[in-house]
């Protein structure tokens, strides 16, 4: 908000922005989500830099909650150290830390099961990553919808990645 005062970019985003003329980066914050942002320069017809354009999406709880709707799929975002951090069911963030990192790491199978308020779930986790940084979602359905959630997990799938990687 410009009306708060000024704004300041950070350095190494600047420099980015000088070369490319727009930068994306993710930024994962506990308890709150992810967000995605995207700067773009902005020049006038002479070529002369007039500013920046700051775009974020917010990937949190209510973002996913809709998502979930569309999809009929419990959806977690993970932290790279595999830690759930925002989810469309808070019990999958009440699982013990190691939990999640420790079934990714087996990857005999992408799917493996997770018990929510008594009930199987078949789970994928996936890495999302881009350039340095990784970024894990965890896709779930009940196994009693399995059948009709393997479609709705690859919808899913396929439009979160094109979410971050806008």
């Amino acid at each position: 908000n410009l009306e708060a005062g000024d704004v300041y970019i950070n350095d190494i985003i600047l420099e980015k922005l000088r070369k490319e003329g727009e930068v994306s980066y993710r930024d994962v914050r506990a308890k709150v989500g992810l967000e995605l942002i995207h700067y773009t320069r902005i020049e006038n017809s002479k070529g002369t830099l007039v500013g920046f354009i700051e775009e974020i999406i917010r990937v949190d709880s209510t973002f996913l909650k809709n998502l979930k709707k569309r999809l009929n799929l419990e959806i977690t975002i993970f932290d790279n150290e595999k830690k759930p951090i925002v989810s469309t069911d808070e019990d999958f963030l009440l699982y013990p830390k190691s939990f999640f990192a420790e079934q990714y790491s087996k990857k005999e199978d992408p799917f493996f099961e997770a018990t929510n308020k008594g009930t199987p779930f078949g789970v994928l986790l996936t890495n999302l990553k881009k350039g340095d940084s990784n970024l894990f979602v965890g896709l779930s359905a009940s196994k009693k919808d399995v059948k009709n959630a393997m479609a709705g997990i690859t919808q899913a799938l396929y439009s979160v990645v094109g979410v971050i990687m806008l």
